[in-house]
């Protein structure tokens, strides 16, 4: 298989086989200039299939990828050579959800096992999967969703359209929209600040994001997270509890979206400026160089010209895998 984003779909044929004989042998092909590797991929099955199953690296720029005919026998003799070569050892069975398997199957003289050539078990494919990536992302091997995921907060001073950004993109992207846990909570308690209600808020905001870290979506949008109580516990004066810099460090998020701070302020008594700004943007991306947090700063001041900008720098982010969204999205294989 190319399995060039692992999906279900994979998982079921290995999955299958596995259950059918003692021990499968599955041949993962790349070439060097696809967005994933191999490694990648056979991490994502790995993680999920059973221990009976062995894979091997097919690596070939050159590798044909479809046969010219019916009778293309140079193009069936090179794969079935490179089974033969990788696996070494003779091939009772050949696993597949394409009807090219019997053709497979021939050339090794072995039995073709058909495992839902009708997608009904499994309605997906790979290449779709890949261009309704977010979508259709449940679609996506679980193991290989690691490789995708990203954590992305919003950041900046006060009343510059942080979660009304954060919920756009998280329902643009299919994401999980994460909210700033300290508003409802001072909302209920009272809007005063003391040094308790900090304390439960950064204890609050801490919970709120190892809770969320389980949900599997690609990406989670988080309207603020803990550096921001650090910004706001240097701006009331009060003394940072001893235990904030651990938790900012428990749970690292990605990436920092700064907000454009050049827009109308819109008066809220849970601020602490009540009805103007009491920080600018530098004062917000002095924590994030201090921290070494990677960060972009939103150039546009129109919310839909922000939002197209900020949507179209998502999609070109290099993951820490090396995959970004649109590469893997619009790639075309032969």
């Amino acid at each position: 298989m190319t399995a060039l984003l692992p999906t279900v779909g994979h998982e079921h044929i290995i999955d299958f086989a596995a259950n059918f004989v003692d021990h499968v042998h599955v041949v993962i092909s790349t070439r060097s200039y696809e967005p994933t590797t191999f490694y990648q991929r056979r991490a994502a099955f790995l993680e999920s299939m059973p221990s009976n199953v062995e894979y091997y690296w097919h690596d070939d720029d050159h590798a044909p990828q479809n046969p010219t005919g019916d009778n293309d026998t140079v193009f069936w003799q090179y794969w079935s050579g490179v089974v033969e070569k990788l696996v070494n050892e003779k091939i009772d069975y050949v696993f597949a959800s394409e009807h090219y398997g019997q053709a497979v199957a021939e050339s090794l003289e072995a039995d073709f096992i058909p495992v839902d050539i009708a997608r009904e078990v499994q309605a997906v494919k790979g290449s779709t999967v890949r261009q309704k990536l977010f979508r259709l992302q449940d679609n996506i091997a679980l193991g290989f969703k690691q490789f995708l995921e990203l954590n992305v907060v919003l950041f900046g001073q006060e009343s510059c359209g942080k979660t009304t950004m954060a919920r756009k993109l998280a329902k643009h992207f299919n994401g999980t929209f994460v909210p700033e846990w300290a508003r409802p909570y001072l909302e209920t308690v009272g809007a005063t600040v003391t040094e308790h209600k900090m304390r439960m808020i950064v204890n609050g905001q801490h919970a709120s994001e190892r809770a969320v870290s389980s949900i599997d979506t690609l990406i989670k949008f988080k309207d603020t997270d803990l550096l921001s109580t650090l910004g706001f516990y240097r701006l009331y004066g009060i003394s940072e509890p001893s235990q904030l810099q651990w938790m900012i460090d428990d749970y690292p998020n990605d990436l920092y979206i700064v907000m454009n701070d050049n827009i109308p302020f819109e008066p809220d008594q849970l601020r602490y400026g009540v009805d103007k700004r009491e920080t600018d943007r530098k004062y917000w991306i002095d924590i994030l160089e201090e921290q070494d947090r990677e960060y972009y700063v939103v150039q546009n001041t129109d919310p839909q010209l922000q939002f197209d900008e900020i949507v179209d720098y998502l999609l070109n982010y290099k993951l820490s895998s090396g995959i970004t969204y649109k590469q893997l999205m619009t790639f075309q294989r032969d």
